[in-house]
């Protein structure tokens, strides 16, 4: 029948040909091959099954050599294929199991808990539909997120801290000439002028440093008009105006109070002379105010000097709160620190680790900025579960407490981790 292969059937056949061509001597056995070759089964190399027809037929012809040959190769393709197989097999699930690392990561990074969940959830199920524990791999793969994070954060904020610096000393050598210039004004339009002219970067020092010579040429004007009247003296320099000695180096601090000292005795001289009624030359006069003002805008210039020093010092101080801020930020905490962190006292159920983070990260922020200053930053609404029951909102504790426990500060969780001789304290 046509499509069947006529070689599972040449056993008996064959032999009764070989027979009786083998009756016929050498003419017989040349015409035994060509039977035989039209006999045999197609051939298929990538075939397990066909190179074992092939060996069947050989060994059925009486071809040994051959037979081995073909059942040598059939073996050495089945086990071709079986390994093959377990390549794809490993393919495949290596594939799932990235699949379910990669949607975990991307889950990590959302920072939204059900989907870190839900994606923790499918990966087990791939682990256990393969016979593999994915935890140690979800492990591997949080580490590797938050490293990641950790890299581009630190990467960022040097970026943003080298900005700041150069802003800081830009802004600093800006402010030094602006203050030289508004030591030098002598009039209101003047210093007008050069607080309109001040940039937003500088507009703060620029504000100070207008107030404190506006003060000043109206104390130089009053001082001026006094001074006008007749047979009035000359006041002598107030000592108090120069920085205290933490401001300046003790160096300079002694030099201006021996030039304050010199200058109040020369004015000291005058006035006698004034009070004795004495006749002074203009010149004089003229130069010992000259001397004066002089010496007063060197006392005004190094204490605004002075202002511009501490307004620097608390402007670096605010910037590294905010760097200590952003690093908390994203901070992740240790293994040990989210596990302790996630038990809570009590009754209650445990946080989860994105609570337990979130729970961490608000302690750090009240203790760098207090509570109040650390509102802008809290990352959880006031009254969530998590926070009631860990006793860290500030939401009034549940009627389960007594008023006067309530009224005395005690917390959801302290009161749960009371015992009843300690609760009776409150009865």
């Amino acid at each position: 029948m046509a499509g069947m292969d006529a070689s599972a059937n040449l056993g008996g056949m064959l032999s009764q040909i070989g027979g009786t061509l083998g009756s016929m001597g050498q003419a017989g056995q040349g015409l035994m091959r060509p039977i035989m070759t039209s006999f045999r089964p197609q051939l298929d190399p990538n075939s397990v099954e066909s190179l074992q027809r092939q060996a069947a037929f050989q060994g059925r012809i009486g071809d040994t050599e051959q037979a081995r040959l073909f059942t040598s190769q059939a073996l050495a393709l089945e086990e071709r294929n079986r390994a093959e197989a377990e390549k794809q097999r490993k393919l495949r699930e290596g594939q799932a199991q990235a699949k379910a690392i990669n949607a975990y990561t991307n889950a990590l990074a959302s920072g939204d808990e059900a989907a870190i969940e839900a994606a923790q959830a499918e990966a087990m199920s791939v682990g256990y539909a393969q016979g593999v524990n994915m935890m140690p791999l979800l492990t591997q793969a949080e580490e590797r997120f938050r490293s990641k994070k950790n890299q581009a954060f630190a990467e960022t904020e040097r970026v943003r801290l080298a900005k700041e610096r150069a802003e800081n000393l830009a802004v600093d050598k800006a402010t030094q000439a602006m203050s030289a210039a508004f030591n030098k004004a002598t009039t209101e339009e003047e210093l007008e002028g050069l607080l309109q002219s001040a940039g937003p970067l500088v507009a703060q020092q620029a504000s100070i440093l207008y107030n404190n010579n506006i003060s000043r040429l109206e104390a130089n004007r009053a001082r001026a008009e006094r001074e006008a009247e007749r047979n009035a003296l000359f006041e002598t320099i107030d000592v108090n105006l120069i920085p205290s000695d933490d401001s300046i180096s003790p160096a300079k601090s002694k030099e201006l109070r021996a030039a304050v000292d010199s200058l109040n005795k020369s004015i000291e001289g005058f006035n006698s002379k004034v009070a004795g009624k004495k006749l002074i030359p203009q010149s004089e006069r003229r130069n010992l105010d000259a001397a004066r003002n002089n010496l007063l805008q060197r006392i005004y210039g190094l204490t605004d000097q002075v202002g511009l020093i501490d307004y620097r010092a608390e402007r670096d101080r605010k910037q590294q709160l905010q760097t200590a801020v952003n690093r908390v930020l994203v901070d992740d905490f240790s293994e040990a620190e989210r596990k302790e962190a996630m038990v809570v006292p009590g009754p209650f159920n445990d946080l989860t680790e994105a609570q337990a983070i979130r729970l961490l990260r608000n302690r750090q922020l009240k203790a760098l900025l207090g509570a109040e200053n650390a509102a802008a930053y809290v990352q959880y609404e006031e009254g969530d579960p998590e926070y009631v029951k860990a006793g860290l909102s500030t939401d009034q504790p549940s009627a389960a407490l007594p008023q006067s426990a309530i009224d005395d500060g005690v917390t959801e969780a302290e009161w749960s981790a009371m015992t009843p001789g300690e609760r009776a304290l409150y009865d």
